[in-house]
Order: C-alpha cells, then structure tokens, then sequence
C-alpha cells in the first residue's frame, strides 16, 4: 500500500505541465509539496467511502509561514446518498489568476481521479479573493472591459502600470 501511494505521489510530483516554460517542475514539485505530501495520498484515495452522507471535506495541508496555503479545502457532495460523488467544490483563501490558478487547476484535476466512487458532473470554484497583475491586463481592458486605455484615470496607479507597460 505504501509503495502504490508513493507512485501516485511521484506521478503527481512530476507531472509535465503543458504551460512548463512559465511554471517551472521546481515550482510544480513545490506546489505538490504545498498541498498533499505523501501522507495526503491516502486520504484522497479513501475520501468519502465511509460517509453515508452527502457531503465530506478534504483539507488540504496548512503552511505556517507567510499567509498560510491558499487553497484550503475540497468538499465532494453527491445528491443522493448511495450514488457516487457528483460534484467537487474548491475552496481557496486567494489566488494568483494568470499562473498559480492555472497549476492548481491542473493540480485538481489530478486529485479528481484519486477518489474513489465519483462521477464528477459539476465543479464549484470558489475564492475569497483573486488577484491579476496589471500587466496582464492589458489585453482585456477593451474587448473585455470595452474601455479604452487612453480613457482610464491616467492619476490611477494600475492606469500608469498599464501606460507603461503598453
């Protein structure tokens, strides 16, 4: 049993992300470290097979330093107590939108296919606050917002960040 949480440890640890040249392997094995850890492994792998309820949560590990982690749990439900978990809702303190979001993403889907008895139909996303640079707003603010730049408040900090980087 250990050896088989170990390789799914590692098989999460080095999974090759698709966006590799903007979130390096260090920070995926960082991230992975962040979150699970090996001792998480079996855990997700059991989640849920001894409720006869229709929902159970799954904390993530907790770092000490800074902030604390930013995501803090999943919660898997289902709609009717003897069918299989249907819906997975993910819960963050914050994140990060155009990088660290996107690993967690991946991150998630992985987690999916450890639990047991799931059917996963809907995912619930929630963050109690999101943040994006200013830098990488810029190709938003017209097809998106409809404003255009040299209309923002040019007195507005993130209005100069986005002058100076245009």
């Amino acid at each position: 049993m250990i050896h088989l949480i170990m390789e799914i440890y590692l098989f999460i640890k080095k999974e090759v992300l698709y966006f590799v040249n903007m979130y390096k392997q260090n920070k995926w094995d960082h991230l992975v470290k962040t979150y699970l850890g090996p001792e998480k492994i079996d855990e997700l792998q059991h989640l849920g097979e001894n409720s006869g309820g229709l929902s159970v949560g799954f904390d993530f590990l907790r770092k000490t330093t800074h902030n604390g982690a930013c995501m803090r749990e999943i919660i898997i439900s289902r709609h009717k107590r003897s069918k299989p978990w249907d819906t997975i809702t993910v819960i963050w303190r914050t994140t990060e939108l155009q990088r660290r979001w996107a690993a967690d993403l991946i991150l998630i889907s992985r987690i999916m296919e450890l639990i047991p008895n799931s059917d996963f139909k809907r995912i619930q996303l929630q963050m109690a606050t999101a943040y994006q640079s200013a830098m990488y707003i810029i190709p938003l603010v017209t097809p998106v917002f409809g404003m255009k730049i040299k209309n923002l408040d040019p007195n507005h900090f993130y209005t100069k960040v986005i002058i100076t980087r245009e």
